[in-house]
């Protein structure tokens, strides 16, 4: 068993990577991981840990919701 890993940020594009991949997870009796990166720039002073907060609770939220559309998929 290996992994596939895919980028998923909940944009269209991504909904058809996730797809494609689950597919190709399923079939192959592979693992599924998704991963959403981000680094805010900067040193992080004034408003750069509120930024990583933010972006950090959009990337729970799109994980969240890809983590469901890859279960019900089966994988």
């Amino acid at each position: 068993m290996s992994e596939i890993v895919v980028g998923y940020d909940g944009s269209e594009a991504s909904k058809v990577g996730l797809e494609k991949a689950a597919e190709a997870a399923k079939a192959l009796g592979d693992r599924l991981v998704l991963v959403f990166g981000y680094a805010p720039g900067g040193y992080g002073g004034g408003e750069v840990p509120a930024q990583r907060e933010a972006v950090r609770d959009i990337a729970a939220a799109a994980t969240a919701a890809g983590a469901a559309l890859a279960e019900a998929a089966g994988v």
